[in-house]
């Protein structure tokens, strides 16, 4: 990262970037027409998020060496962790003993290109938390273990859905004003079933799948399962409906907790339960994903800057700006359920930037006026 030759304004590591950036909006605001440059101390910033505007131009913000942590999350110490009595492996730790709620973890909504989540009440919601162990992604407890899939029986009811298929493909005219449509049934074979009738509690277990076409995948709460009968019942409708020989697998199951980088959050309790992977637990970074906001976002801005900074711990974005002459520089951007940069206007740059263990996109930039065709306008 270039050397700073100077710097307008200091951010100390036990103050906030928002302060400085309204000391200098009160400084615009008295006709200052100069370009700040705010360096910011080295060190671990807890944030929800921070926004930009019109007020903002002709600002660069940077770390002192590269050493700034803008983060959306949490650190968990391992000292906060004690062995679950039930299994000494997994490792347990009360995260509203730690002033954290509900409101902090959230709860799990539908997944997926295809999801029907709009359909359902109370069924668009954020991206789930996530545990990240030493910089890694972690996996919520889920049957089959690792990258293995399940695949659909018999199907028994095919429930409500946008098509259904025989001897021709038949659109169902009810579908686009239809209200928490229902779900649908199938056999599961005879092992899974064993497993799945053994699981205590059916409470906030869900289902992850490409039910009826391979391109088609979205997740579900299960609705209920019938031991006698070895089938699973889906809450939500899937879209195509339901195809035997269809991939699918269980999440967010306590019992299916039983190996290495697994973890599960009882949301009633708010205990976090973790397998944490071979190596020193006691000097681990642990570390989970908080906020739902975008950590940089802003509008109508002109020639700003944004350099050396790490920035993760967001179940959304990192970075979405709009405006011209804008510039992201040697910024980490790591461990987020989001897109990492996104820049839109003219004469945006995102250079010398590393991307690591994100769920959307990477970078994207985009611009222009689609009616005149001008890519970069005066």
């Amino acid at each position: 990262m270039p050397a700073l030759e100077q710097a307008d304004f200091t951010v100390p590591a036990d103050g906030t970037i928002e302060e400085v950036r309204d000391f200098i909006r009160a400084q615009r605001a008295q006709g200052s027409g100069q370009h700040y440059t705010v360096l910011i101390e080295d060190g671990e910033y807890n944030i929800r998020q921070i926004t930009f505007d019109e007020r903002d131009h002709d600002t660069t913000y940077r770390s002192r060496d590269g050493g700034v942590i803008l983060n959306g999350g949490r650190r968990l110490e391992p000292k906060d962790f004690t062995p679950w009595e039930k299994n000494e492996n997994i490792q347990v730790t009360d995260l509203t003993k730690l002033g954290l709620g509900p409101e902090n973890w959230g709860k799990l909504y539908s997944l997926g290109a295809f999801t029907t989540a709009e359909k359902y009440d109370d069924g668009v919601g954020p991206l789930p938390c996530e545990l990240f162990f030493n910089g890694k992604r972690c996996t919520t407890a889920r049957y089959p273990n690792g990258s293995g899939w399940l695949e659909i029986g018999k199907v028994i009811d095919n429930g409500d859905c946008k098509e259904t298929y025989g001897n021709g493909t038949v659109v169902n005219p009810d579908w686009p004003d239809l209200r928490n449509p229902r779900g649908g049934t199938f056999e599961m074979d005879a092992k899974t079933a064993a497993r799945a009738a053994s699981w205590a509690s059916l409470n906030d277990v869900w289902m992850f799948g490409c039910f009826m076409h391979e391109w088609a995948d979205m997740s579900t709460p299960v609705k209920a399962v019938d031991k006698a009968a070895g089938t699973v019942t889906t809450e939500y409708a899937s879209f195509y409906g339901f195809k035997t020989g269809r991939p699918y697998y269980f999440y967010n199951v306590l019992e299916e907790l039983d190996e290495p980088g697994e973890w599960y959050i009882d949301r009633k309790t708010g205990l976090l339960y973790f397998w944490p992977p071979e190596g020193d637990f006691g000097s681990a970074s642990i570390d989970i994903s908080l906020s739902t906001e975008t950590l940089i976002s802003g509008e109508n801005l002109k020639n700003m800057s944004f350099v050396g900074f790490t920035l993760q711990g967001t179940r959304g974005d990192a970075v979405s700006l709009k405006g011209d002459n804008i510039t992201v520089d040697h910024c980490l951007v790591q461990n987020l359920a989001g897109s990492a940069i996104s820049l839109s206007g003219c004469n945006n740059t995102a250079s010398n930037n590393e991307v690591l263990h994100v769920g959307r996109s990477g970078i994207s930039i985009g611009g222009g006026d689609a009616e005149t065709l001008i890519l970069f306008p005066n």
